[in-house]
C-alpha cells in the first residue's frame, strides 16, 4: 500500500514539471510516517488543491525569467545536416529541471527565410509531449543556417516561453567537420617570451585553445618543446610547429608554420644577398614601388616555407612601434602592397596583436587585406595574439582564430589553412568581431557566442589542474 502511494506521487511529480521537490518530500514524509494509500495521498493532493495553484502560479512567474539562458534547459546538440532528417532533443541540465508535459516548439532561420509580402512568413511550429524528460521533435533544416528555437510550456491551456535559444545547420561539406579554437602566434622563453614553453601551452589551454602555434623569432626549438612538454603535461592541445622569422636585411615579420623543420639558416642572413635566387628576384622585380632587396629577400624567404611544405603568413601589417625619436621597425605599406601583387604568401594576420581598446588595427588590417587580394576567397585570414607573457596578457582568449577541420591533428589543421577554412576573431567587451568569408563569418559568430562557451569551461578545468601539477613540481627544483 505505502509503495503504490509512493510510486503515485513520484508519477504526479514527473507529470508536472512545476511541483517542487519540496512538495514532492512532504508527501513522500507523510505516507512514510502514516503508511497512506494511493486513494488517501490524491485525496490530500486534491484538498491542497489551492496550494499547487501557488505552486503553478510561482513557476509560471519565474519561467520567463530564464527563457534566454540555457543553464537550465539546451538542446543537447547544436550543429545538424541540411536537408536531412533530423532528431532535435532538449534535455534538462539538473535533475530537479526535469521536463514532462507539453510544449509548443517554434524553429524558424535567422539570417534568411522565404519572404511573401501578402502571407508574411509563418515558422515551423508543433506541439510535442516531453517523453523521459526529454523534447524530441522530428524535423528537417531546408538551408544552412542559424536556426532560432522558441519553447513554450502549455500550462492550463496558457503558453509561457521557457526557452529561447539556437542550432546551425550546414551543407555536406562543413556539417562533417570539427571547429576548433586556435592562437597561431605566440612567443617563449626561446625567443624574448617571459614564460617557458610549457606554461605558456598550458596557459592558452587555459583561454579555450584547442591548437596553437609556437612562434619564437628565429628559433623552431621552442615550438619543438612545447609541443614534446604538452604532450608529456596530457594537454588536449595540437602544438603546430613553427617559427616567426624576423630579418635584419627586411622589415617584414613572416610566420612559418607547419614545416617539420627549421628553416636554411641562410634565408635568415645576410648571405641571402649574394644567392641566385634572390638576384633572380631582383632582375626580374618591375616598378615594384618599394626596396627592391627587401622585396626580393622576403620573396625568397616565402617561397622556401612553401616548398618545405608549409604555410607563410604575413605577420602584423598594422604593428606601427614609431618612437618620439623617430626610429621605427615596422613594416611599410608599400612593401605589403608589393607583396600583395605577386602572392606568394599563403595567409594575413588580420586580427594581430595590438593591446586591447586598439581595434581599430584589425579594421585597418581588413581593408589592406581587400586591398591586396580582392576578397577572402581561399586565404587563410588568422586571429592571433602575438603574445609574450600568456599567462597575464589581457587579449588572450579574446584574438584567436576559429579552424573547421576535420580533426585537430597537425596535418588536418594545416589542411585546413590551406584551404582557407578559418576564420579571425576578435573579442570586443564580449562581443565578437569575425573576419573572413562571409559564410564562415555567420557560422563563426554562432561558435563564439554558443558553441565554444561549454567547451572553454572544460579547457579551463583540465588546464588549472596541469598547471597546479606544474607549478609544483617548480617548487620542488627550487
Amino acid at each position: 500500500m505505502k509503495n503504490e502511494a509512493l510510486e503515485y506521487i513520484a508519477q504526479v511529480y514527473e507529470d508536472n514539471m512545476w511541483i517542487r521537490a519540496k512538495y514532492k518530500k512532504a508527501l513522500e514524509d507523510i505516507v512514510e510516517k502514516k503508511g497512506l494509500s494511493r486513494e488517501e495521498v490524491k485525496k490530500i493532493i486534491d484538498e491542497n488543491i489551492a496550494r499547487l495553484d501557488g505552486e503553478k502560479a510561482f513557476f509560471a512567474k519565474h519561467l520567463p525569467l530564464i527563457a534566454k539562458e540555457t543553464a537550465y534547459y539546451a538542446p543537447e546538440e547544436l550543429i545538424y545536416p541540411v536537408r536531412k532528417p533530423v532528431r532535435l532533443r532538449i534535455g534538462s541540465r539538473y535533475k530537479h529541471q526535469r521536463l514532462s508535459g507539453e510544449f509548443r516548439v517554434i524553429v524558424s532561420p535567422y539570417y534568411d527565410y522565404p519572404y511573401h509580402p501578402a502571407e508574411g512568413y509563418t515558422p515551423f511550429s508543433a506541439v510535442v509531449r516531453a517523453e523521459n524528460r526529454v523534447i524530441e521533435l522530428d524535423c528537417e533544416f531546408d538551408h544552412e543556417d542559424r536556426y532560432n528555437i522558441s519553447v513554450f510550456y502549455i500550462l492550463d491551456g496558457q503558453e509561457a516561453l521557457m526557452l529561447e535559444t539556437c542550432v546551425y545547420a550546414l551543407e555536406d561539406d562543413l556539417a562533417c567537420k570539427q571547429f576548433y579554437k586556435a592562437d597561431f602566434h605566440m612567443h617563449t622563453t626561446y625567443s624574448d617570451g617571459i614564460e617557458e614553453p610549457e606554461l605558456v601551452a598550458a596557459s592558452a589551454r587555459e583561454r579555450g585553445m584547442d591548437i596553437i602555434a609556437v612562434t619564437d623569432h628565429n628559433n623552431f626549438e621552442g615550438s619543438v618543446v612545447a609541443k614534446q612538454r604538452a604532450k608529456e603535461l596530457g594537454l588536449e592541445l595540437t602544438v603546430i610547429l613553427g617559427e616567426e622569422y624576423a630579418f635584419s636585411f627586411s622589415p617584414m615579420h613572416i610566420l612559418a608554420l607547419g614545416t617539420e623543420k627549421p628553416i636554411d639558416r641562410t634565408f635568415l642572413s645576410a648571405a641571402l644577398a649574394k644567392t641566385e635566387t634572390v638576384r633572380k628576384i631582383i632582375r626580374e622585380a618591375e616598378d615594384i614601388g618599394c626596396n627592391v632587396e627587401s622585396y626580393a629577400y622576403t620573396q625568397a624567404v616565402l617561397d622556401e616555407v612553401k616548398r618545405m611544405g608549409g604555410i607563410s603568413i604575413l605577420a602584423h601589417p598594422y604593428w606601427k612601434p614609431v618612437y618620439a625619436d623617430g626610429s621605427r621597425k615596422d613594416t611599410p605599406e608599400q612593401l605589403f602592397a608589393a607583396l600583395g601583387k605577386d602572392k606568394r604568401f599563403d595567409g594575413v594576420e588580420l586580427v594581430s596583436g595590438s593591446p586591447y581598446g586598439e581595434w581599430n588595427v584589425a579594421n585597418l588590417q581588413t581593408s589592406l587585406v581587400r586591398e591586396m587580394l580582392g576578397d577572402f576567397s581561399g586565404v587563410p585570414l588568422i586571429g592571433i595574439t602575438d603574445s609574450h607573457r600568456y599567462t597575464t596578457d589581457g587579449i588572450c582568449g579574446k584574438h584567436f582564430t576559429i579552424v573547421a577541420a576535420d580533426s585537430r591533428e597537425d596535418k588536418d589543421v594545416i589542411r585546413a589553412l590551406k584551404e582557407g577554412s578559418c576564420v579571425a576573431v576578435e573579442t570586443v567587451n564580449g562581443v565578437p568581431f569575425c573576419y573572413g568569408k562571409h559564410r564562415l563569418v555567420k557560422l563563426a559568430d554562432f561558435l563564439v557566442r554558443y558553441y565554444f562557451p561549454e567547451r572553454d569551461e572544460d579547457a579551463r578545468a583540465q588546464a588549472r589542474l596541469v598547471k597546479k601539477k606544474y607549478l609544483m613540481k617548480q617548487r620542488e627544483e627550487i
